[in-house]
């Protein structure tokens, strides 16, 4: 049976050390959601552009452009 509240046996430097610790397991996975979100887009056009036959995309603004016509926004 686990608490948020420190009990009578747990001192407040090992509650804080908890609390750092899921802080940082938190601010970690919310880093990563952010990096993903950004990056994402960038490798897909990268990943057309490179698997695309040649003379298919004149450069990654002509994918985004192809992309949402093709796909919308959702692409």
């Amino acid at each position: 049976m686990s608490s948020t509240a420190p009990s009578e046996d747990t001192s407040f430097e090992e509650y804080k050390s908890d609390n750092s610790q899921v802080k940082s397991f938190l601010s970690g996975g919310f880093g990563g959601v952010c990096a993903v979100l950004v990056g994402h887009p960038f490798d897909l056009i990268k990943t057309r552009l490179q698997t695309a036959p040649d003379g298919a995309y004149t450069g990654g603004i002509d994918v985004v452009k192809k992309t949402i016509a093709k796909d919308g926004a959702k692409g």
